[in-house]
Order: C-alpha cells, then structure tokens, then sequence
C-alpha cells in the first residue's frame, strides 16, 4: 500500500472515529450524562476533517 493511499485510509478512519465519537456523546447525553463538549469537539474535528480531506483529495490528484 502507497503512502498516499495510507493517508487516505488513515483520514477515512479519523472520520469514522469522529462519528463514532458524536453519536457516543449523543447516547451519552440521552442517558442524563453531560457530554456536550465531546460530542461538540467531534463534530468540529468532523468538519475539519472533511476540510483536510477535500484538500488532499486536490493535492493528491496532482502528485
């Protein structure tokens, strides 16, 4: 597997992760639990990841 397709992989699981994370919060908050700010930094990462993501797709493209 190439480095590049590496970074790929890599940025997809971070983004999974991150899902995972928010929804985790989400449950977490049903149950009377005080998870805001997890499920909120997850969903930040999420955004800043998509970010990333787009970006290397671009730069990728042109290595």
């Amino acid at each position: 597997m190439s480095l590049k397709k590496f970074h790929l992989f890599f940025i997809t699981t971070s983004l999974l992760l991150m899902v995972f994370v928010g929804a985790w919060a989400l449950h977490q908050r049903s149950l009377g639990k005080d998870w805001i700010g997890t499920g909120a930094t997850a969903v930040v990462g999420f955004i800043i990841g998509l970010i990333y993501a787009n970006w290397f797709r671009v730069k990728y493209k042109s290595l």
